[in-house]
C-alpha cells in the first residue's frame, strides 16, 4: 500500500488545462482576493459612473437644446400671438367705436395699440437675424399707420357729431329747424310737405349712407323756391328762406364729404391693418419654423444619444459580464485545483508526489502553499512509516526463526524434564520403599 502511494504519475491532461487557464488571468493572480474584489467593485463603479454620465450628459444637452428654443423662438412666437391679439383687440375697439360713436372704445384701442408697440420693440431687441428685423420694423411702421388712420377717423367722426346735437349734423339740425320754423311761419302746406320730404332724404342719408338722396334734396330745394315765387312770397322771406336753405344744403353736402373722406380713411385703415397682420402671421410663421427646425435637431439628438447610452449600456454590460467573469473565474480555478488534489488524495491513488502549483499570490496560493507543506510533511511521515515497515519485516524474520530455535529446545527440555519426572518418581518410590522398611526395622527393634 506505501509503495503504492509513494510512485511516481505522469502529468495528465487536468494539469495542462491548469496550466494554460493560469496564463489567461491577465495577472489578477497577483492580487488578493479582496483587491481583486474590490477591484472588480472599483471597475463596476466607474463603468455604471460612464453610463450615467453619458445619461446626465445626453439629457443636458437635450436640456440646453430645448431651453435655446424656449429661451428663443417659443417667447417671439408668444410676442407674436400676443401682437395679433392685441390688434384683435384694437380692431374690435375701432369697430365699437363706429357703431356706438363714444370716446371709450378709442381709448382703449390705443392702449392696444401702445401694448402691441411695446411688444414689437421687445422683439426688436432679441432678435439677431436681420429679415425678421426688416419684418418687425415693418409691422411697427403699419402699426403707427394704423394708429394714426384710426386717429384720422376718430376725428372725423367727432367732427361729424357723436351724437345728432354735436358736431356737423348739430349745425344740420339747427339748420332744418330754422327752415321749418320760417315754412311754419308762412302756413304753406306746399312748403311744408317740399321740408317734409327734404327732411325724410336727409334721414334716410342718414341711416343708410346713399349720396343719391344729396341730389334729391337739392331737387326739393329748387322745387321750394319755384313754389315761394309761384305763391308770391315776399322778397325779404323768398332771400331769408334761400339762405337758410343754402346753410341746411351746405350742411348736408359738408357731412356727405366728411363721410366720403371717413370711408376712405377707413378703407386706408382696413388696408394697413391686413397688411400688418400678414407681416405679423409671417413672423409667426418664421419663429414657428425656427421651433420645428429646432425641435427636429433637438429629436435628432435625443434619437442619436439614445443609441449612444444604449451603446455604452450594452458595453458596460458586456464588460462588467467579463469583470464578474474573470474574477470568479480566478478565484474559483485556485479553488478547483486545490479541490482536485484533495480528493485525488482522499478517492484517488493518493500520490503524495504531487503538489499544487502555486501561480497567484493571494489567499488561494497562501492556501495552495499550506497544502503543499501539509502533503510534503505527510509524505515525510508516511516515507518513514515505511521505511519502518521494511525494517521491522526483516527484524520479525529473525524473530520467527529464534522463536522456532526456541520451540525445538522447549520441546527437547521437555522431554527431559519427563526422564528427570519419571526417575524422580522412582525415587520417591524407593524411598518409600526404604521408608517402610526403616520403619519396620524399627518395631523389629522395639519388640526386641
Amino acid at each position: 500500500m506505501s509503495r503504492r502511494i509513494l510512485k511516481n504519475r505522469r502529468p495528465c491532461l487536468t494539469d495542462e488545462l491548469e496550466k494554460i487557464t493560469m496564463k489567461s488571468d491577465f495577472g489578477i493572480s497577483r492580487l488578493s482576493i479582496r483587491r481583486r474584489l474590490f477591484a472588480g467593485f472599483s471597475l463596476m463603479v466607474i463603468v455604471t459612473a460612464m453610463a450615467t454620465g453619458t445619461g446626465w450628459w445626453s439629457a443636458r444637452t437635450a436640456r440646453l437644446n430645448m431651453t435655446e428654443v424656449i429661451a428663443a423662438d417659443m417667447p417671439l412666437l408668444k410676442s407674436a400671438n400676443s401682437v395679433l391679439s392685441g390688434l384683435a383687440l384694437a380692431r374690435n375697439e375701432e369697430q365699437k367705436f363706429l357703431l356706438n360713436s363714444t370716446l371709450e372704445p378709442f381709448d382703449k384701442a390705443k392702449a392696444h395699440i401702445a401694448s402691441i408697440q411695446k411688444l414689437l420693440q421687445g422683439i426688436m431687441e432679441k432678435l439677431h437675424d436681420a429679415d425678421k428685423k426688416s419684418q418687425v420694423k415693418k409691422a411697427l411702421v403699419l402699426l403707427d399707420q394704423y394708429g394714426s388712420g384710426l386717429k384720422t377717423v376718430v376725428d372725423l367722426r367727432v367732427q361729424r357729431g357723436l351724437t345728432h346735437e354735436q358736431g356737423l349734423e348739430g349745425e344740420l339740425l339747427k339748420a332744418a329747424q330754422a327752415v321749418e320754423t320760417v315754412v311754419a311761419e308762412q302756413g304753406l302746406a306746399e312748403l311744408t310737405v317740399l321740408m317734409l320730404i327734404c327732411r325724410h332724404h336727409e334721414k334716410e342719408y342718414l341711416l343708410r349712407g346713399d349720396v343719391a338722396h344729396l341730389d334729391r334734396i337739392a331737387e326739393r330745394i329748387q322745387e321750394f323756391k319755384e313754389q315761394m315765387e309761384m305763391f308770391g312770397m315776399a322778397g325779404d322771406d323768398i332771400k331769408n328762406l334761400g339762405s337758410l336753405f343754402e346753410t341746411y344744403f351746405s350742411g348736408m353736402s359738408a357731412i356727405v364729404d366728411l363721410d366720403d373722406r371717413t370711408r376712405q380713411a377707413l378703407a386706408t385703415m382696413d388696408q394697413v391693418a391686413a397688411e400688418l397682420e400678414k407681416s405679423i402671421a409671417l413672423f409667426a410663421d418664421s419663429a414657428r419654423a425656427g421651433i420645428d427646425e429646432n425641435g427636429s435637431a433637438v429629436l435628432s439628438g435625443l434619437a442619436a444619444s439614445q443609441s449612444r447610452l444604449i451603446l455604452i449600456l450594452g458595453g458596460a454590460c458586456a464588460l462588467s459580464i467579463f469583470i464578474g467573469l474573470l474574477i470568479t473565474g480566478s478565484i474559483t480555478r485556485g479553488i478547483g485545483r486545490i479541490l482536485v488534489r484533495l480528493k485525488d488524495i482522499a478517492q484517488g491513488e493518493g500520490d503524495l508526489t504531487r503538489r499544487i502549483e502555486v501561480t497567484s499570490r493571494d489567499e488561494l496560493g497562501e492556501l495552495a502553499k499550506a497544502f503543499n507543506l501539509f502533503v510534503t510533511k505527510l509524505h515525510k511521515i508516511i516515507s518513514d512509516m515505511a521505511d519502518r515497515a521494511h525494517e521491522l519485516d526483516g527484524q520479525s524474520s529473525n524473530l520467527s526463526k529464534a522463536a522456532g530455535e526456541m520451540s525445538g529446545g522447549a520441546e527437547d527440555m521437555s522431554d527431559r524434564s519427563s526422564s528427570v519426572a519419571a526417575a524422580a518418581e522412582q525415587m520417591s518410590s524407593s524411598m518409600n520403599s526404604v521408608a517402610q522398611a526403616s520403619e519396620q526395622s524399627s518395631e523389629n527393634i522395639t519388640v526386641v
